[in-house]
C-alpha cells in the first residue's frame, strides 16, 4: 500500500536535503536549534512511506531522550491516520501500508541481534558509543528493502563521529547545518546563544564544526586579559564557593567588579572579581565556615557541591546563607565549565570573570590557588573507551578550586533564557 503524506509544515532547505538524499548513509549533523529533530521526524516518515511491510529502527542513546524529544516529535509529526497500532510493552507502532518502527534506546535491555531491518535512525549520535553504531549498521540489510539508508542526526563531535564523518568515505553524505539554517527561530536566538558560549563551544554547538577538546580546560584564560587591580572591600556583597573535603578543600571569594580601565567599557551584563581565596591542607565545614566569617566580608551567598550534607550546610550557614549547586553528574559538571568558560570569554568577546592580582602574591608560597590551578585543569586524555574527552581530569589537587569557582560562577551567572525558540527550533 503506497502511503500519501501530506503535512502542515515546509521543510527547511537542510532538511529538504536529508529527504532528497539517496546515500546508503546520510548523516545531519549541525548546531542546536538547527531543527535536526524535525528533520529526522520527517526523514522516518519518508522512510517509512517508501518501505512498505518492511521494519525500521529507532534508537537514541538514553529512554528519556526517546520519549521527551525524537519519538515526541514523530508522533506530532506523523498524521494519526497512518498509524495502524502500537504495542508499547515491545516498543514498536505499526503502520497501514505494514511498516514497523521499533524504538529503543541504546541504554536499555534490548539489544540488536538477529533483527533485519530496511532502515535505521540514530538520533543525539554524540552521545552514543561506537557500538550502537555499528550495530545499528550491521542490521539495516533487508534485502526487501525498497530504500535501504541509515540515518545519522547530532551535533558534531571527536571520536567516532569525526572519523566517520568529518572526511566522508563513498556511500556516506553529510549536511552541515549551522543554527541559524532555521528561519523559524527568534531574530535573537543565534545572538543570546553567542552571549553564553565560549568561542570554542560556539564552533561546535551553532556553527556546526567538530572541535576537540584537549589540553587545559580553560584555555580561554589569559592574565593580561583576567587579572585586575580591584582588591577585596569589606562593604560589598561577596559570594562564596566551597568544595568541601577533609583533605585539599577550597574556599574562593568573589565581589562584583565596579573598578574597570579608563579604556575599559563596562560589560553589558555584570562582571565579577576571584578576590580572595584560602586552600588549607585540611578542614571540616565548620572549619571553613570560620574561615569565611573571620574574612569580615560581607556575605551574600555561599554556594557549595551538591553531596554536602545537611549537617555541612549547618555548620556552613553560621557563615552566611547557603545554597546547593547543581548536580554533581558527568552533565552538570559539563554546563558548569561551558559557563564558567563563557564567563571569561564569551563569542561576543566580553569577559564577566576576572581576578585580583594580588592572588600572585597571596599563591606565591602556596602548592595550589586559583591562579594555579586554572593553568594546570585539563581534560582527561583520551583512551579507547573514552575515545572523547568530556569531563576534565580530577587529580585531587587543581580541581578543588576549579569546582568552587564553578559553584558560584553557576549562581552569579546563569545562561540567558534561550527557551523563547518556537516549536521548530529542535
Amino acid at each position: 500500500m503506497e502511503l500519501r503524506i501530506r503535512l502542515a509544515l515546509r521543510p527547511t532547505p537542510k532538511q529538504q536535503a536529508l529527504l532528497d538524499s539517496r546515500a546508503p548513509i546520510v548523516a545531519m549533523v549541525g548546531g542546536v536549534g538547527g531543527a535536526k529533530t524535525t528533520g529526522a521526524a520527517l526523514k522516518l516518515l519518508q522512510l517509512i512511506a517508501e518501505n512498505p511491510g518492511q521494519r525500521g529502527l529507532l534508537v537514541v542513546p538514553t529512554a528519556p531522550l526517546l520519549h521527551a524529544t525524537t519519538l515526541a516529535e514523530f508522533r506530532e509529526i506523523c498524521p494519526s491516520e497512518l498509524i495502524a497500532g502500537e504495542n508499547k510493552q515491545r516498543r514498536y507502532i505499526d503502520f497501514v501500508n505494514g511498516a514497523r518502527l521499533y524504538y529503543w534506546s541504546a541504554d536499555g535491555k534490548a539489544r540488536l541481534v538477529g533483527f533485519n531491518a530496511a532502515f535505521g535512525l540514530l538520533d543525539e549520535f554524540q552521545e552514543c558509543q561506537r557500538w550502537v553504531f555499528e550495530k545499528l549498521l550491521a542490521r539495516v540489510r533487508s534485502p526487501k528493502a525498497q530504500r535501504r539508508q541509515l540515518v545519522l542526526v547530532g551535533i558534531p563531535s571527536m571520536g567516532w563521529v569525526h572519523d566517520l564523518l568529518a572526511e566522508p568515505a563513498e556511500g556516506v553524505e553529510v549536511i552541515h547545518v549551522a543554527t541559524s539554517d532555521n528561519p523559524y527561530l527568534p531574530a535573537d536566538y543565534v545572538d543570546r546563544l553567542r552571549a553564553n558560549y565560549d568561542p570554542t563551544l560556539f564552533a561546535q554547538m551553532v556553527e556546526g564544526k567538530f572541535v576537540q577538546l584537549a589540553g587545559l580546560v580553560f584555555d580561554n584564560y589569559l592574565p593580561a586579559r583576567h587579572l585586575v587591580d580591584q582588591g577585596p572591600s569589606t562593604g560589598i556583597d561577596t559570594w562564596v564557593g566551597v568544595d568541601l573535603g577533609y583533605n585539599l578543600p577550597a574556599v574562593v571569594f568573589l565581589q562584583r567588579r565596579i573598578q574597570f580601565g579608563v579604556n575599559e567599557p563596562a560589560p553589558r551584563r555584570a562582571a565579577f572579581v576571584v578576590v580572595d581565596e584560602e586552600m588549607p591542607d585540611k578542614g571540616s565545614a565548620a572549619d571553613l565556615a570560620e574561615v569565611i566569617r573571620r574574612r569580615g566580608y560581607k556575605i551574600a551567598g555561599i554556594r557549595v557541591d551538591p553531596t554536602c550534607t545537611a549537617d555541612e550546610r549547618m555548620a556552613l550557614s553560621k557563615a552566611g546563607p547557603v545554597s546547593t549547586a547543581e548536580g554533581e553528574d558527568a552533565q552538570s559538571r559539563k554546563q558548569g565549565i561551558e559557563r564558567m568558560r563563557a564567563a571569561l570569554l564569551d563569542a561576543t568577546g566580553q569577559t564577566r570573570l576576572f581576578f585580583s592580582r594580588r592572588l600572585l602574591e597571596q599563591e606565591r608560597t602556596w602548592k595550589r590557588g586559583v591562579l594555579k590551578d586554572i593553568i594546570a585543569y585539563k581534560w582527561k586524555k583520551a583512551s579507547a573507551q573514552a575515545p572523547v574527552a568530556k569531563e576534565p581530569h580530577k587529580d585531587g589537587k587543581h580541581d578543588h578550586s576549579m569546582d568552587a569557582t564553578r559553584y558560584i560562577i553557576d549562581l552569579l551567572c546563569p545562561p540567558e533564557d534561550l527557551r523563547r525558540g518556537s516549536h521548530y527550533a529542535r
